[in-house]
C-alpha cells in the first residue's frame, strides 16, 4: 500500500469515528485531527531522518574534512616554498575550510559537543576570542625556541589554536596589516609564524578527521543514532525536537552575535557599533561565514546538499509541505528572502564590515530577514510538527 491510500484508508476510519452521534463531536473532532497528525508525522519520520542524513550531513561532514585536509596540504607547501603565490593558496583553503565548517554548525549535538567537544575545538567562535596579544608575546615570540607540532598545539586551549588563529596568522601580520604582501614579509621573516601555521592546521586537520568518522558507518556510526532515534536521543521524535530547536538556536547565534552585536542592533549593543565582534574579522569573511550558515539551515529542511544513490530526498520540507503546505511556502520565501539579502549586500558593499559602516540600512534588511525566519520557526513550525521548544528558541534580541 503506497502513502498517499494509506493515509486515505486512515483519514477514513477516522471520519467515520468522528462522525457517530452524540455529545462532544468537536472534541472527537480534535482528537480525529490529532491523529491524523501524529500518525503523519510518525510515518514519515524514518525516511526524513535517512534522508537528511545520507543526502546531507554525511557528504557535508565529508567535505569538511577533505576541505581541512586541504588547508593543512598547502600550508605544508607554503613551508616548503614560501612565496606569496603559496600564501594566496592557503588563504583560499581556508575560506573553503571555514565555509565547510560553518555548514555544519546547525549540527551542534552529539559528537559536536560530546565526547570532546569537537565543534568549539575546531571553531569557538563566538564562546572565545583568540588571544592574539599572548599568541604574539608568548608562543610566537623570536625567544620562545619550542618545537611546534600537532601534539604540542592539541594540548593548548582553543584561545591559541582552531580555524580563527590560522586566519589571523595568514590575514594579519601582527600589526594590523592584511595585504598579502606584508603578511607574506613578515610571515618569511618569522619561520616561527609559519611552523605555527602547520602546527595548528595538522592539529585542526585531526580533529576534523575524527569528528568526520564519529558520523561515518565506517567510523562510530552516529548516523545510526540519528536515523533510528537510539541511545542519546531516545525516539525520533527527540531527533525531529532537536533538528528543528537546533535551527533556531542556530539563527539566533547569527542574529545576535554575527549581525547584531557588530552592527549595533541589539538591546545590550545599545546601538554602538563594535566591528571587532565581527566573525572572521581579519580575513572579512563574514558575510560568507552566514552564507554558509544558511546553507546548514536548507542542508536540514531541504536534505538535498547531495544526493546519494538510492535515497530519496525527503527533507523537513517534505513533511511540512504535506502538513502545512502555505507554511512550507512561507519559508522557503524567507529563506530566499535571506540569501536575496546576502548578495545585496556582496554585491553593494562587497564585506559585512563595508556594509555595516557604509550602508546599515541593508544590514538591517539582512538582520530583519533572519529574524522573521527564525520567528517563524519558533512559533508556526514549532506547532506544526509538534515538536517541543528548547531554550534560545524564543524571538528575543
Amino acid at each position: 500500500m503506497n502513502q498517499r491510500k494509506y493515509f486515505i484508508v486512515i483519514f477514513s476510519m477516522l471520519v467515520l469515528f468522528c462522525k457517530q452521534p452524540g455529545k462532544g463531536s468537536a472534541s472527537k473532532e480534535s482528537q480525529v485531527l490529532g491523529k491524523i497528525f501524529t500518525i503523519q508525522v510518525s510515518f514519515n519520520l524514518g525516511k526524513m531522518l535517512g534522508s537528511i542524513a545520507d543526502n546531507s550531513i554525511l557528504p557535508a561532514y565529508s567535505d569538511m574534512h577533505e576541505s581541512v585536509d586541504d588547508l593543512y596540504n598547502s600550508s605544508l607547501q607554503y613551508q616548503t616554498n614560501p612565496s606569496a603565490i603559496n600564501l594566496d593558496a592557503v588563504r583560499i583553503k581556508w575560506g573553503i575550510a571555514k565555509s565547510s565548517i560553518k555548514r555544519i554548525e546547525v549540527l551542534g549535538f552529539g559528537p559536536a559537543i560530546l565526547p570532546l567537544d569537537y565543534l568549539v575545538n575546531m571553531d569557538y567562535y563566538p564562546r572565545f576570542n583568540l588571544d592574539t596579544t599572548k599568541l604574539e608575546s608568548d608562543e610566537l615570540a623570536a625567544t620562545n625556541t619550542q618545537t611546534l607540532n600537532a601534539n604540542r598545539i592539541s594540548s593548548y586551549g582553543v584561545i591559541k589554536r582552531g580555524i580563527s588563529c590560522i586566519e589571523y596568522l595568514v590575514y594579519d601580520n601582527g600589526s594590523g596589516l592584511s595585504d598579502l604582501s606584508s603578511v607574506h614579509s613578515t610571515l618569511v621573516s618569522s619561520q616561527r609564524r609559519i611552523q605555527y601555521i602547520v602546527a595548528v592546521a595538522s592539529d585542526l586537520k585531526d580533529r576534523a578527521n575524527k569528528f568526520n568518522m564519529e558520523w561515518q558507518p565506517a567510523g562510530n556510526n552516529f548516523t545510526n543514532d540519528f536515523k533510528k532515534g537510539v541511545n542519546s536521543f531516545g525516539s525520533q521524535r527527540a531527533v525531529l525536537d532537536e533538528i528543528v530547536n537546533q535551527m533556531i538556536f542556530h539563527l539566533s547565534t547569527i542574529i545576535d552575535s554575527k549581525i547584531g552585536d557588530p552592527a549595533g542592533l541589539t538591546v545590550k549593543s545599545s546601538g554602538r557599533v563594535d566591528l571587532n565582534k565581527l566573525e572572521s574579522k581579519w580575513s572579512n569573511h563574514s558575510l560568507d561565514d552566514i552564507s554558509a550558515n544558511m546553507e546548514g539551515i536548507k542542508l536540514l529542511y531541504f536534505a538535498s546538499y547531495r544526493q546519494q544513490t538510492g535515497v530519496e530526498i525527503f527533507g523537513l520540507t517534505a513533511m511540512v509541505s504535506s502538513l502545512n503546505p502555505t507554511l512550507d511556502s512561507k519559508i522557503k520565501i524567507q529563506i530566499n528572502s535571506i540569501e536575496s539579502q546576502i548578495q545585496i549586500i556582496r554585491s553593494e558593499s562587497g564585506t559585512l564590515r563595508n556594509a555595516i559602516l557604509q550602508n546599515p540600512p541593508s544590514v538591517a534588511n539582512l538582520y530583519n530577514s533572519i529574524r522573521a525566519l527564525r520567528l517563524t520557526l519558533s512559533t508556526e513550525l514549532i506547532l506544526t510538527l509538534g515538536a517541543s521548544i528548547g531554550i534560545s528558541s524564543s524571538d528575543g534580541d
